[in-house]
């Protein structure tokens, strides 16, 4: 499973919890409603192509009135996700969570701004 950056895409939240731990979710369109895709990483290096890292994907659907509201809804899952996995890690006090919403960008503009964040590391992809 993988965040596709196509013209589904609607925004992207990171949380950096710990030196080993972070968290992506994205949120795009899909068919007449929304879907969160999302994982988690626990690191084995720093190296973040590392192979051993430990990856736990997710995928959910989305209902919501709007794209205001859809965008709401992940604000706070990654907000109470990331309070949760600080209270289970005993991590004390708030972690940015970093958020990129597409707008009126197309979909290689919107994947040129998350490629300049110090947090983002993505592959291009053959599809031949």
């Amino acid at each position: 499973m993988s965040i596709m950056l196509d013209e589904s895409i609607m925004g992207i939240w990171y949380v950096h919890l710990s030196e080993t731990f972070d968290v992506m979710i994205s949120l795009a369109r899909e068919g007449e409603g929304y879907k969160l895709t999302g994982r988690t990483r626990t690191y084995n290096s720093l190296d973040p192509w590392d192979e051993k890292d430990r990856k736990h994907w997710f995928s959910i659907p989305v209902k919501a009135a709007n794209d205001n509201d859809a965008a709401t809804f992940c604000r706070r899952f990654i907000a109470d996700g990331s309070l949760a996995f600080c209270k289970e890690m005993r991590i004390g006090g708030a972690v940015p969570i970093h958020e990129l919403i597409r707008g009126k960008q197309t979909p290689e503009e919107f994947g040129k701004l998350l490629m300049s964040m110090p947090w983002a590391h993505m592959q291009e992809v053959k599809t031949h």
